[in-house]
């Protein structure tokens, strides 16, 4: 998650022309290191940043010349974000996904910044791709959409586009079934939708259902709001698609072409490329790829279940929803904290403690700023900031006298981010607790939880818990900021909405 700062600084960003994925990449492992996010970066003096970083001359340029302009047509294009529910997410953000933060090499490509809208747990699934050159026949897309099907009512996460008629022949057949679907733009998401969002892209589609399950599907753009289509935008998809997907299925793919030049890198990387074999069918390129030991060669009515077999074992739905309740929790306790002391102007320097020191948190925490905090030794002294997860504490004495000893150790404007059990903040029989811990400062964020679902069926619910934010040695200025839930539980996205809602009281 973003605050309004960061979000107006990283969109500016993509206003200077000249400033492509490879230098924003640059930018932000540099605001990396140096813990500074693109918004500190962008009052940079563009002289001084050239000295840092390659910038096209162009680029600087714009950056003396016209950097209040664009700063002010990033406020627009900030304001379209929240209005629409747009999600942008930046490579050191917690909930940028794992596969597409690569070191750069060979065949690593960068997709520094993602514009998302809809289900963004999907980009954690296995993913399957369908693929075919432009040329496609229509015996090709015809076993398409078999294939599609197939894997959809396998319940596989499909990934294709919605421009080519053969990436909607993919997206239509998950729609069908009910499947999730990852679909990627080949323009920005403001340039493919200027009515807005949430109507289902694809018109085919309709007929099962008019508007988008934002449960099960997701809109992906890597590029600007209002980035219009070219030749290589279309190619820029296709390669998303591929840097995406898990496992690759190729019915009809041309030699030399885009779609053989992606499955040839997808094996490099150690994807599994399958092949279709269609007899007299079977186009030139595809069966170049079995030959030349690319794909493994499969036949039609093999191929998705070698499809199924070819992605990583998926937990199963219960454990997926718990878990994934579990990281939404993570990423907004770190966006917290991280939004929390940069606006607060006081940077963490080495005194930052994570509570457990692995799970969850740690992995929401490591690709951030926080994560180089994390990799030397324990602090002994005073902290800057905390982050702990209490909500496994047992007994509950245990976790609170934890609690008031990490409160104990902040310095005066020191934090404490916190996802605690609701007991401890409304039980009469916590009160000393309470009391103890307002000895020590002020909260300045309570947020009540949705329960999480027991990982046995038969269990009961397990307790209401909440996120705190609690600051050293600070009195409180008028009343803390209390927030429940209007529903007991919420599925991922309305969970992810509503922890959004968190985020944003606590930017005030």
């Amino acid at each position: 998650m973003l605050d309004r700062r960061q979000l107006h600084g990283t969109l500016a960003w993509m206003r200077v022309p000249h400033v492509g994925d490879r230098c924003l990449a640059t930018l932000l492992e540099y605001g990396r290191t140096a813990r500074l996010s693109l918004a500190d970066l962008w009052a940079v003096p563009a002289r001084d940043l050239r000295r840092l970083i390659r910038l096209h001359p162009r680029a600087c340029d714009a950056l003396e010349q016209r950097a209040a302009e664009l700063w002010e047509q990033a406020a627009e294009d900030a304001r379209l974000v929240r209005e629409r529910g747009v999600e942008v997410l930046v490579a050191t953000d917690v909930a940028y996904p794992a596969r597409l933060r690569v070191p750069m090499g060979r065949d690593a490509r960068a997709w520094p910044i993602l514009f998302t809208y809809g289900a963004l747990d999907l980009l954690e699934e296995p993913l399957a791709a369908v693929v075919n050159s432009a040329d496609v026949t229509p015996e090709g897309l015809a076993q398409t959409d078999v294939l599609a099907d197939e894997l959809a009512r396998r319940d596989v996460a499909l990934v294709a586009g919605i421009n080519k008629e053969s990436y909607r022949m993919v997206a239509v057949a998950a729609k069908r079934q009910a499947g999730p679907a990852v679909l990627v733009l080949d323009r920005g998401l403001c340039a493919a939708f200027p009515a807005g969002l949430g109507r289902e892209p694809i018109p085919a589609a309709r007929i099962w259902a008019s508007e988008m399950n934002l449960d099960t599907q997701i809109l992906l753009s890597p590029f600007a709001l209002g980035a219009s289509w070219t030749n290589r935008n279309g190619r820029r998809r296709d390669a998303l698609i591929f840097d995406l997907a898990q496992a690759i299925i190729a019915v009809d793919v041309r030699p030399t072409g885009t779609m053989d030049r992606e499955c040839r890198r997808a094996a490099r990387r150690g994807i599994r490329v399958l092949a279709v074999d269609r007899g007299p069918a079977t186009a030139e390129g595809t069966r170049r790829l079995w030959e030349d030991g690319v794909a493994e060669r499969v036949q039609p009515d093999r191929a998705a279940i070698a499809a199924t077999r070819a992605l990583p074992a998926l937990e199963n739905d219960r454990l997926r929803r718990h878990t994934g309740w579990r990281r939404e929790v993570a990423r907004l306790l770190v966006s917290l904290a991280l939004a929390r002391t940069q606006a607060s102007g006081r940077q963490p320097r080495r005194e930052v403690l994570l509570l457990p020191a692995q799970g969850t948190v740690r992995a929401a925490a490591d690709p951030t700023p926080l994560g180089p905090l994390l990799r030397g030794p324990a602090p002994t002294g005073p902290l800057d900031l905390a982050v702990a997860d209490f909500t496994d504490a047992h007994p509950h004495a245990t976790g609170m006298g934890k609690a008031l000893e990490i409160a104990r150790r902040l310095r005066t404007g020191g934090l404490l981010a916190a996802v605690v059990p609701a007991a401890w903040l409304v039980d009469t029989g916590h009160a000393d607790w309470r009391h103890a811990l307002l000895n020590l400062g002020s909260p300045v964020l309570i947020a009540h939880l949705p329960s999480r679902l027991p990982l046995e069926p038969a269990a009961s619910p397990e307790p209401a818990v909440a996120v705190l934010l609690f600051e050293r040695g600070v009195a409180p200025v008028g009343e803390v900021p209390v927030l429940s839930p209007d529903r007991g539980s919420m599925t991922r996205s309305q969970l992810r909405r509503y922890l959004w809602q968190v985020f944003e009281a606590e930017e005030g």
